[in-house]
């Protein structure tokens, strides 16, 4: 899902940078790719191959418009990328062994304690600036003495 997520913003970022053939040929490659892997994996492995076969499809369009993006604007995008994405897998990480624990009626649970676990180790990496923590501030004093809380 992480990388839906940021072939979206990609793709909007070619589309924006005036890209749009080169995004085209980048989707027609991960069609391919996916068309091969799949008629390779499905097979032996059934689900799991097809899930295998979606990873490594959007993992390369992700490098490959990273890799466009980077050539055309000279923007280095793995600082701003990387503390959300070990957020994100430590998360991930915790939610899935927290699944065995808690019952499908605590979802509400699972939601505020997985937004804990992603803002702390967020938080841990140093993910925030200035302006980040000012704008929590500002959020969290509408929350009253939660707010308060928020903002130690």
């Amino acid at each position: 899902m992480c990388f839906l997520i940021i072939i979206q913003v990609f793709s909007f970022s070619l589309a924006g940078l005036g890209k749009v053939k080169v995004l085209s040929k980048i989707v027609l490659l991960q069609i391919i790719l996916n068309l091969g892997l799949n008629f390779l994996l499905v097979p032996a492995y059934g689900v799991y191959g097809a899930a295998t076969s979606i990873i490594l499809t959007n993992l390369l369009g992700v490098l490959l418009m990273y890799y466009v993006i980077v050539s055309i604007t000279g923007a280095r995008l793995g600082g701003i990328l990387l503390k959300p994405l070990i957020a994100s897998f430590v998360m991930g990480v915790f939610l899935y062994f927290q699944q065995s624990l808690v019952s499908p009626y605590w979802l509400v649970f699972s939601v505020v304690s997985g937004a804990f676990v992603y803002f702390t180790v967020l938080s841990l990496l140093k993910g925030f600036d200035k302006e980040d923590i000012r704008i929590i501030k500002q959020i969290s004093s509408l929350f009253g003495p939660v707010g308060k809380l928020m903002n130690v």
